[in-house]
């Protein structure tokens, strides 16, 4: 089998998606994101890559902290639309119940499955992106997501996104479209 060069601008896929909440000013922001990767487990470090203009990146550089809000293939619809519409815009913490952290009260999604609650360890400028490193503070979950007290991955049905190609998939099925238009449509109606 004989290997071929190809473009250097891909993606590793699949991606998991997550909600990240921060909090800037009072004002609580939610963001659907899928450039995430644990990078260390004692302690438990995860890294999350944001564009640099978005304002969850500066609301994290402000703040130090943030969330990790892990949702199930039933919040699909409403991660996809916190992925399109920005917080300068619509208040995204009307769309899901909201809780907050114990030490550093960052926001949280009550729907979701699991949330962790992050404190910035390290951040890493590059041309388009910053990338936060988050040291797992306080972990939530619910008891029908655990297994000998220990999270279930099968019980939490979370999904991940395929890129260039905007497929969200579940247990190696297509559940929906990313970036899709008619979610759009639908939450700007109701937003």
């Amino acid at each position: 089998m004989k290997k071929i060069k190809i473009q250097d601008n891909i993606f590793v896929n699949p991606m998991p998606v997550v909600l990240i909440g921060s909090s800037s000013q009072r004002k609580d922001n939610f963001m659907n994101c899928a450039w995430i990767s644990q990078v260390n487990v004692a302690p438990a470090i995860v890294s999350i890559s944001i564009n640099k203009n978005h304002k969850t990146a500066i609301s994290i550089k402000e703040t130090q902290c943030f969330s990790i809000n892990i949702p199930t293939e039933e919040l699909m619809e409403k991660t996809d639309y916190s992925g399109m519409v920005s917080n300068r815009r619509i208040s995204k913490k009307e769309l899901f119940d909201v809780f907050y952290s114990e030490e550093f009260k960052v926001p949280m999604i009550k729907e979701c499955a699991v949330n962790i609650e992050c404190k910035v360890v390290d951040i890493k400028e590059f041309q388009t992106n910053t990338v936060f490193f988050g040291k797992f503070i306080n972990c939530y979950s619910e008891k029908k997501y655990l297994t000998n007290n220990k999270l279930d991955n099968n019980k939490i049905n979370g999904f991940s996104v395929i890129m260039p190609d905007n497929i969200y998939i579940s247990k190696g099925k297509k559940i929906g479209n990313a970036l899709d238009e008619n979610t759009m449509k639908k939450f700007s109606l109701l937003y």
